[in-house]
């Protein structure tokens, strides 16, 4: 069983079956399918580069005072987890299931 950081989860979007271009749901389909690809997911990180752009979202997160962030598009939760670390709760959603598996062992390591 893993441990979150306190207030921290995650909330897997429902896919749809079949191409791409079908559509479905609200919004239609995945905008990059590609990110939904679980080796991609993996990789994604190491070609994000330093992520210095972070500490301006923390600080308008701080700025507001904000206790909940819903983090739509979170990829591969790099802003979540670090929000969550800072005490922030967090909602991270994905339409890319790949990437949310990529996000949830984070968690655990920030503990």
């Amino acid at each position: 069983m893993s441990r979150r950081p306190n207030g921290y989860r995650d909330v897997a979007a429902r896919h749809t079956r079949g191409a791409p271009s079908q559509g479905g749901g609200y919004g239609g389909s995945m905008p990059d399918a590609i990110f939904a690809h679980p080796l991609l997911a993996r990789i994604y990180d190491a070609f994000d580069g330093n992520r210095d752009d972070l500490d301006l979202y923390v600080d308008l997160i701080r700025g507001l005072d904000a206790q909940h962030v819903l983090d739509v598009g979170c990829g591969t939760g790099s802003l979540s987890i670090l929000l969550a670390h800072c005490g922030v709760k967090v909602t991270a959603v994905d339409p890319a299931a790949a990437s949310l598996e990529v996000a949830r062992p984070k968690r655990v390591q920030i503990g």
